[in-house]
């Protein structure tokens, strides 16, 4: 099923700028994007460079060389992945799960 991240509508009608009435004038419109085929995969130790170069680009802190060996390093391949549009890699998603601070449990990092 296709996922539509960026999906928008715009209503017009009293109150608009005069700058959207002169592009949509003054009638009442609603658009929406065309869904986005979005998909999934795993991120690997030879595909770890890419997902720095996401974080580094996205993120106003930078990881430590560890946390992309934990990535690379999981036995679970659904913990971490790359998402692709058309093939090409436009974000990822990284989870770690770990002991409860009490011991009792489990905790789920999403990064």
């Amino acid at each position: 099923r296709p996922f539509t991240p960026f999906s928008w509508f715009v209503v017009l009608g009293r109150g608009t700028t005069p700058a959207l009435r002169e592009i949509f004038g003054n009638r009442q419109t609603t658009a929406m994007a065309p869904p986005l085929t979005i998909t999934y995969g795993g991120i690997s130790r030879d595909s770890i460079e890419e997902l720095r170069k996401i974080n580094t680009s996205s993120f106003p802190i930078q990881y430590q060389e560890r946390f992309y060996d934990e990535v690379a390093d999981q036995n679970d391949a659904n913990l971490s992945k790359f998402a692709y549009w058309r093939g090409t890699i436009v974000g990822a998603i990284c989870t770690r799960i770990s002991d409860a601070d009490d011991g009792d449990g489990k905790k789920l990092y999403i990064m």
